[in-house]
């Protein structure tokens, strides 16, 4: 079995989703990751980012944090991508955390990123 393939057993097992919250360490911001089937044997992996008004957008901020990218080592140095530092900024927080710290309404945010792409 592929990892994809237990991913996306996982995702079937959890109702057809599942999704993580974020608190980013270094700045207060919040982050979502949401895991959805794409086919037989593959899923998408939507990371959003709350905005200033509570309000999930696409941003791949929180994917860059959680692949250990660096902005500011230089290009060739070994240690832009997969930098374990950056990695443990971003603290995977629980749903009800989530809501509580970030004073998101839990109702909206979901119904937004659950909202099927155009």
């Amino acid at each position: 079995m592929t990892v994809g393939e237990e991913i996306r057993m996982q995702i079937d097992e959890a109702g057809g989703e599942i999704i993580s919250y974020f608190r980013i360490q270094s700045t207060g911001e919040f982050g979502i990751v949401r895991l959805t089937p794409d086919d037989e044997h593959y899923y998408n992996r939507d990371y959003y980012m709350l905005d200033e008004n509570k309000v999930p957008v696409v941003n791949y901020k929180l994917f860059g944090i959680l692949m250990g990218f660096d902005e500011f080592e230089p290009p060739e140095s070994p240690y832009r991508i997969g930098n374990t530092s950056v990695m443990e900024d971003a603290l995977e927080i629980s749903e009800k955390d989530f809501f509580s710290q970030s004073g998101a309404n839990r109702d909206n945010v979901l119904q937004i990123i659950r909202a099927k792409k155009e």
